[in-house]
């Protein structure tokens, strides 16, 4: 009797000690503080278009690297990074190094220069008017509905776009949906979309996930017209090496498929965001020459990682640069322009500036008149 009551009890205790292990970054934290800087200095220095940098930001912008010196940005993979760490640099001179190889490329730095004018600017009534004829579609990240208060649900942007008159709404996505259900979810809304404004769609995380794999499924269809713009921030575009290490053996998969449901999740939804050649956010997908898209990109050294993210970045960081959740090349859409904002990571607390993301928009609506 003992033993028939003991084992389902053990089996659990088992389950919620290890599953966590296996699965830290789905662990409902209660907060996303950053970690303390190095010195008290006050972060009152400039370098080029970025202000309020901390003495340490601005050493390290101001290092000089030139290891990607005249080398297109796009043709640095994870792979390139991955061989350059083993060869001895250190992931934080590798992320400034890719920083400036961004921040170099004439339409980043053209971005760039847009964006700190345009924070300063005085917008006319007219100017402010443009931007609520436009309608922004938010795809929110996984476990939005639990984790509120990472920004996944997309509650930081509504509360700008609200202050700013700007029309706007989530996408109804399952928080803990494949990328199949989203995906059809995303090309459902698209297709129904009747508003007079001009779409928009946001994703953030596993949102440019599950937007990525709808263009595969709807893209070429005619409604698919009717998005003129994407703002991808941190997306998983082609998962994460997190879920591949948790996946990689039969008695990882066994274990998260016995103990996932246990948190309310799904093995399959998670399985979907591994990274590697088998698995399906590995292929890449082709834009319509119809839609503008925007990469945004958190480039942060080990300081600027909040402790929400930290346990991740560190596992990530003996494969390469990322911003905590995935390595940063895997996170761009290629045939987009490219914002790199140093000193983010996966969580962009620092994305939160009304002013900065007003200007973010502003660029995209331009872009947009151009097509």
């Amino acid at each position: 009797m003992f033993q028939t009551i003991a084992k389902p009890y053990l089996f659990r205790l088992i389950s919620f000690l290890f599953i966590p292990l296996l699965f830290s970054f789905c662990a409902n934290e209660a907060f996303v503080e950053f970690k303390p800087n190095i010195s008290n200095a006050p972060c009152d220095k400039t370098w080029k278009s970025l202000d309020h940098l901390c003495e340490e930001d601005l050493e390290d912008l101001s290092s000089g690297s030139t290891l990607f010196k005249n080398t297109d940005p796009w043709s640095i993979d994870s792979n390139i990074l991955q061989g350059l760490l083993k060869g001895g640099n250190s992931v934080d001179s590798l992320s400034v190094s890719y920083y400036h190889a961004w921040e170099n490329q004439p339409i980043s730095s053209k971005i760039l220069q847009f964006l700190a004018k345009r924070k300063k600017e005085k917008l006319s009534s007219e100017a402010s008017s443009v931007r609520k004829n436009y309608f922004v579609g938010i795809i929110p990240g996984m476990f939005y509905k639990d984790n509120p208060v990472t920004g996944a649900d997309g509650g930081p942007v509504r509360e700008i776009l609200k202050q700013a008159g700007i029309p706007n709404g989530n996408i109804d996505i399952d928080q803990i949906g494949t990328l199949e259900e989203n995906a059809n979810e995303i090309c459902k809304f698209i297709k129904n979309y009747d508003r007079s404004e001009t779409l928009i769609l946001y994703s953030t995380s596993k949102g440019g996930s599950d937007f990525k794999y709808s263009v595969s499924k709807c893209g070429k269809e005619p409604y698919f017209l009717k998005v003129k713009a994407w703002l991808n921030v941190a997306g998983l575009l082609k998962g994460t090496p997190l879920m591949t290490n948790r996946t990689d053996t039969w008695l990882k998969r066994f274990i998260l498929r016995i103990g996932i449901p246990l948190y309310g999740y799904r093995f399959d939804s998670l399985f979907d965001l591994r990274r590697g050649e088998e698995a399906p956010l590995d292929a890449d997908v082709n834009i319509p020459n119809s839609l503008y898209v925007l990469n945004i990109i958190g480039i942060p050294m080990a300081r600027h990682v909040s402790f929400r993210g930290f346990p991740n970045f560190t596992e990530l960081a003996i494969i390469g640069p990322n911003d905590g959740l995935t390595l940063l090349p895997d996170s761009l859409q290629k045939g987009g322009d490219v914002l790199p904002l140093w000193g983010n990571d996966h969580y962009f607390l620092k994305f939160r500036d009304p002013a900065l993301f007003l200007s973010v928009l502003d660029w995209i609506i331009l872009n947009i008149e151009k097509k």
